[in-house]
């Protein structure tokens, strides 16, 4: 059985070089503004998640215990694997248990 490997040619090379530097951040605004996008959507995860709210689905967070510790965990799990270590946001030990959503 024979092989056949395509040969790109120096063209295509250089457009599929110049699509992935386009991507990258490679300038120091470029990744000041991507550290800026990161840590807005890190403070919008973490103002849904004091509500209750899973980011990614909408769904309720509930109180889990794991192997590392509690932790609040989405409701649609396996569905969604949200995750978010909001302990020190509840207000006692006594809410986490009872289900209560974390408050501030």
């Amino acid at each position: 059985m024979t092989v056949v490997v395509p040969v790109i040619d120096s063209t295509t090379m250089q457009e599929v070089r110049q699509c992935i530097l386009a991507a990258n951040r490679n300038t120091p605004e470029m990744r000041s503004r991507h550290v800026d996008d990161v840590r807005f959507r890190r403070e919008m995860d973490d103002l849904m998640a004091e509500e209750g709210v899973c980011p990614r689905c909408g769904a309720r967070l509930v109180p889990r215990r794991g192997r590392r510790g509690d932790f609040l965990g989405c409701s649609r799990y396996p569905g969604c694997r949200y995750t978010h270590d909001a302990i020190p946001l509840m207000a006692s030990r006594e809410s986490f248990e009872a289900g209560d959503p974390p408050h501030v």
